[in-house]
């Protein structure tokens, strides 16, 4: 017999599961391919900009440009859907 606690621990993976897929879905949506991969790489991944520029060929200019305009529109994008951070409450009336 299950214990309450498990249901509850799996249906709060389920609904963590599914906002992560909603937010991958939103990200490939706004993002190019190359600033999707950045971006990925930056924040998943743990890679530094000289690293990225390694994997993807490219200079670490054109990698911090990407990355910075990736993270733009990631914001943009979750702000939209209402998936942003909340403000913090030490942030708030600054």
């Amino acid at each position: 017999m299950a214990d309450l606690g498990d249901e509850d621990g799996i249906e709060a993976e389920e609904v963590a599961r599914s906002d992560a897929q909603r937010t991958m879905a939103r990200l490939r949506e706004r993002l190019s391919q190359p600033e999707l991969e950045v971006l990925l790489l930056f924040s998943v991944e743990r890679l530094s900009e000289r690293e990225i520029a390694q994997v993807v060929r490219r200079s670490e200019r054109a990698v911090h440009s990407m990355l910075q305009q990736a993270k733009q529109k990631a914001r943009e994008a979750l702000a939209t859907d209402g998936l942003r951070e909340q403000q913090r409450p030490d942030q708030e009336g600054g």
